[in-house]
């Protein structure tokens, strides 16, 4: 123990000379990271900390929209289209930026003594954008086809059936007990039978196109309708990268980026802006097949070792909140108290951990050997990272020379997407680092089961999977909160990856006349009702400019627009 115990010493005596409380200082070589990202310059006649802006009004309010996708609220992935959709579609529910359901277009419902029986009574006398009332068969047609999609198929995985019991009446029947059912069901509804890239919805605006311009006008059978939203709500597309100097210079109105853009694009002080919680976990995933990794008190050293405020801060520049526990802080059940690991006094708790493991510095070359069999093995582990995501890669960057800086050899490798998938499928990794979008019931069950997203590396544990049953068997406060302090504390025990942050967006909006703003993880515009919206200065001009550079409509369910195409 005596070349372990030195290691220690020069580990701790190298701590105190930086005078880091965390494992962020380096003694010894480590890959050359990326460049640290810095801000966007600043575009041409924008100054971030002006007050009293110019304002280029030209009279409308634009949004970006891609003609190439969809705005369907069940099939569509573009990001920019859903912010879109958001305000043609409402769900059942919608999430509150603490991540609890509230009614929409649910009226009531109750569910059965075992948690696994839900009757919905739908809002009476609510519109669709062709006219006609919803009904539970809507309801009923939503709820499968989103079931069917890669999009909504694993937060939809309790769901056992689904049926329409009479008009305004819903059944919901599930595999188990799960009273966090409504905050799965807060994606938009769409008419029965439509299923084309723009169906028929119940939201505040719907689709139209004159002769000049494709764009969505409000819909004055909308129950909430707020007299301050603009009659006409424009549509545009623009490149990526063009789409913060469109957004600098006034012709898009409002967007939306995620967290480590969201610290590099400035914008002027008194714009608005409100933060958009996610569910979106970036995690370390673990392959447990070599020694050490299928050991819980190493899986600790990783957790302990992550870095995460550092990512959070310096990535994400605080867009991110770090994630000592898998389960998300922004959750208004979330308590302190379930964080069993954090950043602070790393070193100390590490040395502890490998110490009572049995590694050492048995060949004083800095790095630390594994015990197998009485005899010290080489211990050097391969790191993965996609490299088409920058804030991952920093992320893989920051985390191998904290487990560098506490004598782990590790090497990491950047792949291509591809590559990167061939990789985890065929287990070819020690370490990977990814992002995933956690059920906003916090149900991990379909992502930590043995072929789960979550569990690359096949660390299936039926005690964990079974805390995670009691965590939705709960019905009450008390009793969720006492499961998911349980989940938490299985999860160090049985635990299949590492959190590490979860991400938060922010929504920019750049002509500084919209207030009251709140984002609801649902859609950016699920509370649109509650928004304040000022002047756009003048009119709108009609010129030609306008009409050559407005894209084509898409057709609505294959055929026309859902007003008959103004």
């Amino acid at each position: 123990m005596k070349r372990f115990s030195r290691t220690i010493a020069y580990i701790l005596l190298a701590a105190l000379v930086f005078g880091l409380a965390s494992c962020e200082f380096q003694f010894t070589s480590i890959p050359t990271p990326p460049p640290t990202p810095t801000p966007t310059e600043t575009p041409i006649g924008i100054d971030p900390g002006a007050s009293n802006p110019e304002i280029v009004g030209d009279g409308k309010f634009t949004l970006r929209y891609n003609t190439k996708y969809d705005l369907n609220p069940i099939t569509g992935t573009d990001r920019g289209n859903m912010i879109v959709s958001s305000l043609m579609y409402e769900g059942l529910f919608r999430l509150t930026p603490d991540l609890t359901a509230e009614t929409v277009l649910c009226d009531s419902y109750e569910v059965n003594e075992d948690g696994t029986k839900w009757t919905f009574v739908l809002l009476d006398g609510v519109e669709m954008s062709d006219g006609t009332k919803l009904t539970a068969a809507d309801a009923a047609f939503s709820i499968n086809q989103a079931a069917g999609t890669v999009k909504l198929k694993t937060r939809l995985d309790c769901i056992q059936g689904v049926s329409a019991i009479d008009t305004l009446k819903l059944q919901v029947n599930l595999k188990y007990a799960n009273y966090g059912l409504p905050a799965l069901l807060d994606f938009g509804l769409v008419k029965s039978n439509s299923t084309g890239p723009v169906p028929f919805g119940s939201g505040p605006y719907r689709l139209s196109a004159d002769k000049t311009h494709l764009q969505l006008m409000t819909d004055t059978r909308w129950r909430e309708l707020n007299p301050s939203l603009p009659e006409a709500i424009y549509l545009t597309w623009c490149e990526d990268n063009q789409y913060i100097e469109e957004f600098s210079e006034l012709r898009i109105d409002l967007m939306e980026v995620r967290g480590a853009e969201a610290k590099n694009t400035q914008i002027r002080r008194d714009h608005e802006r409100a933060n958009l919680v996610t569910n979106d976990l970036m995690f370390i995933g673990i392959n447990p097949s070599r020694a050490a990794l299928d050991d819980e008190r190493f899986r600790l050293v990783l957790s302990y070792a992550s870095g995460r405020t550092r990512i959070a801060d310096e990535i994400f520049g605080g867009y991110a909140l770090p994630a000592a526990t898998p389960l998300n802080p922004d959750w208004k059940l979330y308590e302190k108290r379930w964080e069993t690991v954090d950043d602070n006094d790393c070193i100390a708790k590490t040395s502890a951990l490998f110490q009572d493991i049995g590694m050492e510095d048995a060949n004083e070359d800095l790095f630390l050997e594994y015990p197998y069999y009485g005899n010290y093995q080489p211990f050097s582990l391969t790191f993965i990272v996609n490299n088409s995501n920058t804030a991952e890669v920093a992320a893989a960057y920051i985390i191998t020379q904290n487990l560098i800086n506490i004598g782990i050899d590790v090497r990491l490798e950047e792949l291509t997407p591809s590559v990167f998938k061939t990789q985890l499928t065929e287990g070819n990794f020690h370490l990977y680092i990814a992002t995933t979008k956690i059920p906003p019931d916090m149900n991990f069950l379909p992502l930590i089961s043995e072929n789960g997203a979550l569990n690359y590396g096949h660390l299936y544990s039926q005690s964990l999977a079974d805390s995670q049953m009691d965590l939705f068997a709960a019905n009450t406060t008390e009793e969720k909160q006492k499961a998911a302090l349980y989940f938490c504390l299985d999860f160090d025990d049985y635990i299949p990856f590492v959190p590490l942050v979860y991400i938060r967006n922010e929504v920019k909006s750049g002509r500084n006349v919209i207030s009251n703003v709140t984002i609801s993880p649902s859609g950016v515009f699920r509370y649109v009702g509650d928004w304040t919206f000022g002047s756009f200065g003048p009119a709108d001009s009609g010129n030609a400019e306008d009409e050559e550079t407005e894209p084509t409509p898409p057709d609505t369910d294959g055929t026309a627009l859902p007003d008959g195409g103004e």
